[in-house]
C-alpha cells in the first residue's frame, strides 16, 4: 500500500486491510495460540502497545486508524494522544496514506473536491510533524 506503484487508496481499502489482519490473527490463534504473537505488531489499533511498528514495509493499524477514525487533528494537535493512543503510528506513513487518500478523492471530480482538500491539509499538518522529528 505504501509502495511507489500504489498512487491512490480509499477508506474501504484501509478498512479491508484492518479487517483482514484481524481475521488472519483469529484463524492463526485457533490453530496454534503461540502464533498469535506474530500479529501483535500489526493488530495494535486502539491502544499503545509494547512492540513497535518500525519496519518500513509494514504499516501499524494505528497508522491506519488515524484516517479511518478521522483523528488527524487529535493526532497532530494532542501530544499526549500521540504518545499514548497513537504511540506506534509513524507520521511519515500517516502523511503518505493521507496523500494517497487525497489523490483518490481528487480523481472523483468536483463532488469530492472538499474531501481531497481536507486530506491534503491533513497531510500537510502531519508533514510538519515529520519535519519536526527530523
Amino acid at each position: 500500500m505504501l509502495d511507489k506503484d500504489t498512487s491512490v487508496i480509499n477508506l474501504m481499502a484501509l478498512r479491508t486491510i484492518t479487517n483482514d489482519v484481524e481475521l488472519l490473527s483469529r484463524e492463526a490463534a485457533s490453530i496454534d495460540p503461540s502464533i498469535d504473537s506474530v500479529f501483535n505488531e500489526i493488530r495494535q489499533v486502539r491502544l499503545a502497545a509494547s512492540t513497535a511498528c518500525a519496519s518500513s514495509s509494514q504499516i501499524c493499524p494505528q497508522t491506519l486508524s488515524i484516517p479511518l477514525h478521522d483523528a488527524v487533528s487529535e493526532y497532530v494537535g494532542d501530544a499526549r494522544a500521540r504518545s499514548t493512543k497513537y504511540a506506534e503510528a509513524q507520521p511519515a506513513k500517516v502523511a503518505l496514506i493521507l496523500e494517497r487518500l487525497a489523490r483518490f478523492h481528487a480523481t472523483k471530480g468536483p463532488a469530492q473536491a472538499d474531501l481531497a482538500n481536507k486530506r491534503s491539509r491533513e497531510r500537510d499538518m502531519v508533514g510538519r510533524l515529520v519535519r519536526q522529528r527530523a
